[in-house]
């Protein structure tokens, strides 16, 4: 019995002697950064802010652009205590002095459930909450000297006037942004209160409007100081809301980019503007004639005749044709390049009217590189830039296309069209090959999509970009590649 638990002991003994020895795990340490943060990649917001605070080392990873490039924080809890904690957390994550990223745009927006997210590979902050205390932090400590642009977007009051009076301070104090745009309520504090702005800062671009259609009576006091303070540096205002149109009276006079509401006010307001070379003119529902009227009287200043960019923006349906058609056969387009026209063209549409419409238009934009127009595709007059023959002879066609034109938008992508037929394709077919340069964009779906083997299919193309080149080669002309667009070979879509 003694033998047999002797031999036992020592088959044992001998069993460990050849076992390998345990392989010491490695410590997390060793792993290269690319590993370890490949690691935090799977870990969510609240558990990376955790894992930030361990030590320098994986405070830096934690910070690295790749890992917040497609970071999402949503709380949609109520109440928002627990959440705004951990909120918080966040935000000292994201105000450190390195910054989480180094994100150029801050993007706020008040009255919305808690949001943190990252954009544009993370060089867009956009931040949402409904307290009033996590905003004032957040432009407090997330706007900082590297962000040159700063989104204020109010959907639902939330400041009282104290406070309203703290955020109109702390914007002033961030004299590093360039570009500011405000979108305020009609009945917050932010508007009334008293603010005379400093007299410092590189502020050069000004969007500022105003929520809901209920007209103010005053004008807003804190943008009325930065553009009077700010008169010698602003380049570009943007003034949206029809009632706050009174601030245009303190314009700089080396404006550069102006949008506007067309009123009778506009035409005092232009005179002196020496420099402006980009101009947007938006017109108000329901004062279409007086508009037109407007117009007529802003074409015949002559510092406006070396225009670069010219956009006007009617309600769809809104405009009377011939009146429209009046105004813009008149436009200065000696040097306009990029010209937008919304609401303003239906005689184009019109089968008697639409080819000679066509020949004012382009008559009077000889240089004009970018021309976008609301006009259905199906209905645009094709036919009248085609050589046509009369008594049996072929005549020039009644309107050209500028040497210079790269780029024609034609529909609107919130208007469902009627399809274009092979013969309107045949026709634009003629039309780019004479135009060898010539991109055009066709907004909304009206282009038959084709099936398998190249047969018609039942569904449509939108936003497609006809190409006079095939789809795999790219040249100058060719305008950026957005999001649901169809890129397509003129080729593909006829015979000749």
């Amino acid at each position: 019995m003694l033998t047999r638990r002797r031999a036992r002991l020592q088959g044992a003994a001998l069993g460990e002697e050849q076992r390998p020895p345990p392989v010491a795990a490695a410590p997390i340490a060793s792993l290269s950064d690319l590993s370890l943060e490949l690691v935090f990649s799977f870990l969510d917001i609240p558990d990376l802010v955790r894992a930030s605070q361990v030590c320098t080392r994986w405070r830096d990873l934690c910070s690295s652009k790749r890992l917040w490039s497609s970071r999402r924080l949503n709380w949609w809890r109520w109440p928002l205590r627990a959440e705004e904690e951990r909120a918080l957390r966040a935000v000292r994550l994201l105000r450190r002095t390195q910054g989480v990223v180094r994100y150029e745009k801050v993007i706020l927006t008040l009255g919305s459930c808690f949001s943190v997210s990252f954009s544009e590979d993370a060089g867009t902050l956009m931040l949402s909450t409904p307290s009033s205390l996590m905003a004032l932090l957040s432009l407090r400590h997330l706007v900082k000297d590297h962000v040159k642009t700063l989104v204020l977007e109010e959907k639902l009051s939330l400041f009282t006037a104290f406070e309203a009076l703290a955020v109109w301070e702390t914007i002033a104090s961030k004299t590093f942004i360039t570009w500011l745009s405000i979108t305020l309520c009609r009945a917050s504090p932010l508007h009334g209160v008293v603010f005379d702005w400093p007299a410092r800062g590189s502020l050069t671009t000004l969007w500022f409007s105003v929520r809901d259609h209920a007209p103010f009576a005053t004008l807003c006091r804190p943008i009325r100081s930065l553009l009077q303070v700010h008169r010698d540096q602003l380049a570009r205002v943007d003034i949206r809301s029809k009632d706050q149109q009174g601030l245009l009276d303190f314009l700089p006079p080396r404006l550069r980019t102006l949008q506007a509401v067309i009123l009778p006010s506009l035409i005092q307001v232009l005179k002196p503007l020496k420099f402006l070379g980009t101009l947007f003119l938006r017109a108000p529902r329901g004062e279409e004639e007086e508009c037109l009227r407007v117009l007529e009287k802003i074409f015949l200043l002559r510092n406006l005749w070396e225009l670069c960019q010219l956009e006007i923006l009617f309600q769809r349906g809104t405009c009377s044709v011939h009146d429209s058609w009046e105004v813009l056969a008149n436009i200065p387009g000696r040097f306009l390049r990029y010209v937008t026209l919304r609401g303003v063209c239906c005689s184009l549409s019109d089968p008697g009217d639409g080819p000679g419409a066509l020949k004012d238009l382009l008559t009077s934009l000889p240089v004009v590189q970018t021309l976008k127009l609301d006009v259905e595709p199906a209905t645009f007059p094709l036919h009248a830039l085609l050589p046509r023959s009369t008594d049996g002879r072929s005549a020039e066609p009644l309107a050209r296309l500028p040497d210079s034109l790269r780029l024609l938008t034609l529909g609107d992508a919130d208007v469902p069209g009627r399809l274009c037929d092979s013969r309107w394709l045949q026709q634009l077919r003629r039309v780019m090959d004479d135009a060898q340069k010539l991109h055009v964009i066709l907004q909304g779906p009206c282009l038959p999509a084709k099936g398998g083997g190249g047969a018609p299919g039942r569904g449509r193309l939108c936003n497609a970009v006809i190409l006079p080149h095939s789809t795999n080669h790219s040249c100058q002309e060719c305008p950026a590649k957005v999001k649901g667009s169809h890129r397509v070979y003129i080729g593909e879509l006829c015979d000749k």
